[in-house]
């Protein structure tokens, strides 16, 4: 079973938009719940509706000539049945009546109670779901079982389900202690249920607790509990994500960032847009309130700009020439790029300048 932080989203795209699989199918695959696979998309904003691309002709034929479900034309479709009704709904077409599930109750308590089906079991015999037939129980008032009773009817005439499936006691403890595996992993490979390796687990005195996700993570590097997605604390975080290995790395030009905003023409170039704009921001109006010099076009514009210049110096190896060439660059100290804002109004235009970097970065590949 793989992660959910390791599911990238380039892949979930692949799946779900271009072979165009469902939750199900994807859930499958890594062998993880449909619910994690939901929360992925929503994370990476992909969940959105597909347009299914079907006629009023074609579903007319489908729904009443040949007497389909909405589930079976779902299925064709590769869509979920409530897709299809609203579709019917929008071309006008009549639904028809929902079909009852004809079952008496002494015959869906001989199901249910004595030979122990479970509800999806008793509604594929009847081309019904599951909760179809839990509305059923309900209604005729059998006590429904938890999911950990669904084998106890086995256990009252002797018989252990686990028993049914063989599987070497030193396999298993090989899967489960040395190899780390899941129960539901396990269960995968010998095509049986989790529940069955946890009795066999149970039999053997080993834990079936989940030895790989128990309790909250712990940080790598202090041993701190924390109770997000990650390896380390954010304090560590901050120690060990620095120059290559933070994702904001491009090619070591931030230390030759900080040397040009520490150099004095940078000083003389912020004091002649506040002389000429009067130490007023230009947006609100207040005069000497926390200002700043905001820089129209970028400043990590310009310093790219400046490295595509002089693209046969290194930011790392010729610091200090590219450092001299830097008061020579006149982008750099045009005072007409500069613009004087207050602390909340430069904040505002940070946001505006974050999207015109991304759009620069993004014509430039």
């Amino acid at each position: 079973m793989i992660r959910p932080k390791d599911i990238k989203k380039e892949t979930l795209q692949k799946l779900y938009y271009e072979e165009e699989k469902t939750l199900k199918e994807i859930s499958d695959i890594f062998g993880c719940g449909e619910t994690t696979i939901y929360r992925l998309l929503v994370k990476y904003n992909l969940i959105k509706s597909r347009k299914i691309e079907i006629s009023k002709d074609i579903l007319y034929n489908l729904y009443h000539i040949k007497e389909l479900t909405a589930l079976e034309i779902a299925n064709k479709f590769n869509c979920n049945s409530s897709t299809i009704l609203r579709k019917l709904n929008s071309y006008k077409i009549p639904i028809k009546e929902v079909r009852k599930l004809k079952i008496y109750r002494e015959e869906l308590y001989r199901l249910y109670i004595i030979e122990g089906k479970t509800t999806c079991e008793i509604g594929e015999m009847f081309g019904f779901s599951g909760v179809t037939v839990g509305k059923l129980l309900k209604k005729y008032k059998i006590k429904v079982r938890k999911s950990e009773d669904n084998f106890k009817h086995l256990k009252f005439v002797g018989i252990n389900h686990a028993n049914f499936v063989n599987i070497p006691n030193e396999e298993l403890i090989d899967l489960r202690c040395n190899k780390n595996m899941t129960t539901y992993e396990i269960a995968k490979i010998y095509g049986c249920h989790n529940s069955t390796i946890s009795e066999k687990l149970k039999a053997l005195g080993i834990p079936v607790v989940n030895i790989r996700y128990t309790g909250r993570p712990k940080c790598i590097d202090c041993g701190k509990e924390i109770t997000y997605c990650s390896d380390r604390c954010k304090k560590c975080s901050l120690k060990f994500y620095v120059g290559n290995k933070s994702h904001f790395y491009i090619d070591g030009r931030t230390p030759l960032t900080s040397s040009i905003r520490n150099l004095s023409e940078y000083n003389d170039w912020k004091t002649s847009v506040f002389k000429r704009d009067d130490y007023t921001c230009q947006e609100c109006g207040r005069r000497g309130w926390k200002i700043s010099a905001h820089h129209i076009k970028p400043f990590s514009v310009i310093f790219s700009e400046f490295l595509e210049f002089y693209n046969n110096f290194s930011p790392i190896e010729d610091k200090e020439t590219l450092l001299r060439l830097s008061t020579k660059y006149g982008e750099f100290w045009n005072i007409g790029n500069g613009k004087t804002l207050c602390e909340d109004c430069h904040g505002l235009y940070r946001k505006d300048t974050f999207s015109k970097i991304k759009t620069v970065r993004e014509n430039k590949k």
